[in-house]
């Protein structure tokens, strides 16, 4: 995964993706039309129908604030900024995923 201050790019095996955060509607754990979540996964849901996905848990515990992370930035385009100098990596391992935290 690779975020950056205007759009993303997942990479699962062999399948990559990549969009501009204007393009995502959702990030979550459930892709359109799925039943039921995966708890340990990334879905971008896009704006043109796809939904991107990667599995988290092996970044994070249950990959649960990896997708907070990207919900974070995706949320709050003003702090996006902190993707490029580290702040980033601190907001994860803090786990402060609210405006202005």
């Amino acid at each position: 995964m690779r975020l950056m201050p205007g759009g993303f790019e997942l990479a699962q095996g062999w399948i990559s993706h990549s969009g501009d955060w204007a393009e995502v509607e959702d990030v979550t754990d459930e892709a359109p039309g799925q039943t039921a979540p995966t708890p340990n996964a990334i879905v971008m849901v896009m704006a043109d129908g796809s939904a991107p996905t990667m599995a988290a848990a092996s970044c994070t515990p249950d990959g649960v604030a990896l997708r907070q992370l990207v919900r974070f930035y995706w949320q709050h385009p003003d702090n996006r900024g902190e993707l490029t100098d580290g702040r980033a990596l601190e907001r994860l391992i803090d786990e402060r995923f609210e405006a202005g935290s």
